[in-house]
């Protein structure tokens, strides 16, 4: 699970957090003064919050696939040597979707297969 903490601190979704979380707390206060005075409905303050809080976790997924450079928005280069971690996790997910394959109609599938085949899952 190291493997997955490395990989979200060099994508730096930590940081993307916290600096959502940080706007939100601000976007909140604001609308917390702001929403009376202009008598908006008692409903509107909790209907902000609550959007907002359906942002973070797609804030979240925007931060682990782009980065923000000088040369605007790219994907999040992947890393130069896969380690172990990659392919246990590819293994591991193979693994999942053979448990399941009511569920996961892809189950049976010739990609699946060769998932299967490459990471060695067994049937």
């Amino acid at each position: 699970m190291s493997g997955f903490f490395e990989e979200v601190k060099r994508r730096k979704v930590y940081r993307a957090a916290a600096a959502y979380v940080i706007a939100v707390g601000g976007i909140i206060q604001l609308a917390s003064a702001a929403f009376p005075a202009w008598e908006l409905p008692n409903w509107s303050l909790p209907l902000v919050i609550v959007l907002l809080s359906i942002g973070f976790p797609i804030a979240l997924i925007l931060a682990w696939g782009l980065d923000i450079t000088s040369q605007g928005i790219i994907a999040t280069p992947a890393t130069t040597a896969p380690g172990f971690h990659r392919r246990r996790n590819d293994g591991i997910t193979a693994e999942i979707l053979k448990i399941d394959p009511v569920r996961n109609p892809i189950g049976k599938g010739p990609r699946f297969q060769a998932l299967i085949d490459k990471y060695g899952a067994k049937a």
